[in-house]
């Protein structure tokens, strides 16, 4: 990336539909500030496949957050010749498809985005293992797909993480978006579809070339507006699903609440929360639940307290007391890093399958028993991990 450097940004429209009205070049010398206006890529003679994405393969954190990129201009998809640009996983575990365009304008960036993340969703681990091994012999770095799939599971900071899901995220990287694919993708985003925008904006002073790479969707300084927005309309259209089991539900719901009892700190009625039940709130939105689907029924810490790196430490700092959180519980359980529905969520769940015609009271019995086996195990050890949690971010 000779040349290329990386510079914070500004607001106010050229004609491109550019933000430029903050963004100086100072002379300390000459006590001047000399305004820097964004130069087309086109302008300039680059190009998406030879420049923006040999960039994005070099420094992935251009697009807004640290990537292991796994390839580039992958077209093994079953009965098309497409080709995505580039392929990368995030440290959570999850597929990352990325579409570049030097102008999204007059193209289909968010549906190419679409069809490529359909396309990968049916990779496994083993498949990026093997294509990663390729992708590094191609540049020069002889490597199998054993060493690839180490450093694959190396990169991932999710401990629990084995195989990929079938939900890739997306990321556009473009100059500039139209208002025809911001408006698909802030649409997508309330289906619970990870697709995001970063806007990479070409400034050229002198003989050097900054890129400002913007993440436009979700808006930083809105982010947690649109993530809780997002997580309630997910939440209003999961009990619209769920309501053909309601009664089952709310019998389930009243039988856990009478099992409960004479149980200190947990209430004597609740309503239901989301897509399940909350017996009981220990802090700022995290809570002891029941879900219950068809076949299933769960108990769950969940865990948000209002930031997703700060969920994350504390969801690692009570990993760290595993072992004594299961011995306690009598049980293993599963420590779910990310959840499925939202990238924010957090949460370490207890999962009982029913047995053909299980009867409402044997299932509330079980919850009854696992809610308390949890806050037994959980209780003495959150407030701690909170505090755990602050002091590592404050470092």
């Amino acid at each position: 990336m000779d040349g290329l450097d990386t510079h914070p940004a500004s607001q106010t429209s050229d004609r491109f539909g550019y933000s430029f009205g903050k963004t100086r070049e100072i002379n300390p010398g000459a006590k001047t500030a000399s305004l820097i206006r964004p130069t087309a890529l086109s302008d300039l003679g680059y190009r998406e496949r030879y420049d923006l994405q040999e960039w994005v393969i070099s420094n992935p954190s251009i697009l807004g957050e640290e990537l292991f990129v796994i390839t580039d201009e992958y077209d093994r998809f079953d009965r098309t010749r497409e080709r995505l640009d580039v392929l990368a996983l995030d440290q959570q575990g999850k597929l990352v498809v990325v579409e570049l365009k030097r102008s999204a304008v007059g193209s289909h960036a968010d549906l190419q985005a679409i069809r490529y993340a359909a396309y990968c969703s049916t990779l496994r681990l083993q498949d990026l293992a093997e294509i990663h091994a390729e992708f590094r012999t191609r540049r020069g770095e002889e490597i199998g797909p054993e060493e690839a799939r180490r450093r694959i599971v190396d990169y991932v900071a999710n401990p629990e993480f084995t195989e990929l899901d079938n939900q890739p995220r997306m990321i556009l990287g473009a100059e500039e978006f139209p208002a025809e694919i911001t408006a698909s993708v802030m649409w997508l985003r309330t289906c619970n579809i990870d697709i995001c925008c970063v806007r990479l904006r070409p400034y050229q002073v002198g003989e050097h070339l900054l890129l400002d790479a913007t993440v436009l969707i979700p808006l930083p300084e809105a982010e947690e507006f649109v993530i809780r927005r997002e997580r309630k309309e997910a939440e209003v259209a999961q009990q619209t699903r769920v309501a053909t089991n309601s009664a089952e539900t709310q019998e389930l719901h009243a039988k856990v609440i009478e099992g409960l009892q004479g149980q200190p700190g947990f209430p004597t009625k609740t309503p239901p929360k989301s897509s399940g039940l909350w017996y009981k709130n220990i802090g700022r939105n995290s809570y002891l639940g029941v879900a219950r689907r068809a076949d299933r029924t769960r108990v769950e810490l969940y865990i948000d307290e209002g930031d997703r790196e700060f969920n994350r430490r504390v969801r690692a700092a009570l990993y760290e007391q595993r072992e004594s959180i299961e011995n306690k519980i009598d049980h293993p359980i599963t420590w779910d890093w990310d959840g499925e529905a939202n990238s924010r969520k957090c949460a370490v769940i207890s999962l009982h399958q029913h047995s053909p015609g299980e009867s409402v009271d044997k299932t509330a019995a079980w919850a009854v028993n696992e809610l308390l086996r949890f806050w037994a195990a959980f209780g003495p050890r959150y407030d701690e991990a909170i505090r755990t949690a602050r002091e590592e971010s404050e470092m």
